[in-house]
């Protein structure tokens, strides 16, 4: 009796129609965007609690490496990785992925290579984007927008392929 409404509960999800990837991405990415806001919210109190920690110099140099974030994640992103102000260079390095319609296409690519793509993976590569810098970002969009596999990439692009998050993709 058991096996048979296993059997029937399969069925029944077996008989779903299944979304297209396209609709599984917009889904995906809605929610990850709606994540990120979450994650802005509580960023203030975050790096007030990441700063108070420090001492006075520590903290001159980490407010140094904030003002350099917002113009750009990729500088100073190991000194607030250092400082305990990840969720500060987290939500730069969002806004810079956000804005970018060539992260989108990355994105799209490295989630597409996940065994259970989700939200999650995108915030993280969304975490990543803004902190691998300008020239690494463009190895990576040049990767995916050729197709290349890992034997037909530089080592610098396979490197910044990494650090964006691509293993996976790499692994296709």
């Amino acid at each position: 009796m058991r096996s048979l409404i296993f059997t029937a509960v399969l069925v029944a999800i077996a008989a779903q129609p299944a979304k297209n990837t396209d609709e599984k991405f917009k889904e995906d990415w809605d929610k990850a965007i709606e994540l990120g806001k979450k994650f802005d919210k509580a960023e203030p109190e975050a790096t007030e609690k990441a700063l108070k920690k420090l001492d006075q110099i520590s903290a001159q140099r980490a407010q140094v490496a904030m003002a350099k974030v917002r113009l750009d994640p990729s500088e100073g992103a190991g000194d607030l990785s250092k400082y305990g102000l990840s969720d500060h260079l987290n939500k730069a390095s969002r806004a810079v992925a956000i804005d970018s319609k060539e992260f989108k296409k990355v994105a799209r690519a490295f989630w597409g290579s996940e065994g259970k793509p989700d939200h999650y993976h995108l915030v993280s590569y969304m975490h990543r984007w803004g902190a691998i810098g300008i020239i690494n970002r463009v190895l990576v969009l040049n990767a995916v927008e050729n197709n290349l596999t890992p034997n037909q990439m530089t080592p610098d692009q396979l490197r910044a392929v990494k650090a964006a998050g691509g293993s996976s993709w790499l692994d296709r």
